[in-house]
């Protein structure tokens, strides 16, 4: 038979450099097969070994559970110090006094606050909804028509749904633009008490 034609046989010119090395290559189907072979019985040892080995006893898993606790408790941990560092790290303003700064002047609040957190509290005035349906609580201000706009995700959506006008209100946010005079802060969230 040609090759092409259903034959079976072993031509080294094709396997030379597809894969496999010179040296299994020059040595023809004796040493790939053994090779084949080796791999397999490696699994099947890995497989015997699995369904031979014994099951861990109620004390390792217990072991195992405390241990796995023990791990979330300190990624909730290094979390909580997080989230701390980045609010000791935050300017810390009210609502009157961000919304001063921009009265005063827009360019040096944006130039002095963008790119830092800033850790804003005051007196909610109103709770509402932007064009995406994401919820966005407003600041109380000095001047009744304009608020402090503090944007939050839609996955806050149920925590901001629990507050109310007239409560005293913290979030730490990570934007601050303005829009008309009116300064808007982004990717807000409320730390952990």
């Amino acid at each position: 038979m040609r090759h092409g034609e259903g034959s079976c046989r072993f031509r080294i010119e094709e396997y030379q450099g597809v894969g496999m090395s010179d040296d299994v290559a020059e040595k023809g189907p004796g040493k790939a097969r053994k090779l084949g072979i080796g791999c397999a019985g490696v699994l099947v040892v890995v497989i015997l070994i699995g369904m031979f080995a014994e099951p861990p006893t109620p004390e390792e898993l217990a072991a195992r559970e405390e241990a796995e606790a023990q791990e979330r408790a300190e990624e909730v941990a290094a979390r909580a110090a997080e989230a701390q560092a980045r609010i000791d790290a935050a300017e810390k303003l009210t609502a009157q006094q961000l919304f001063s700064a921009y009265q005063n002047n827009e360019v040096a609040a944006q130039q002095a606050l963008s790119g830092r957190s800033i850790l804003i509290s005051g007196t909610i005035d109103d709770i509402t909804l932007d064009f995406m349906d994401e919820p966005v609580v407003s600041l109380a201000t000095s001047n009744q028509f304009m608020s402090v706009q503090l944007d939050f995700d839609e996955e806050d959506a149920a925590m901001v749904s629990a507050l109310r006008s007239g409560e005293q209100f913290t979030a730490l946010c990570e934007e601050v633009s303005e829009v008309a005079g009116t300064p808007m802060l982004d990717d807000c969230v409320v730390p952990a008490e």
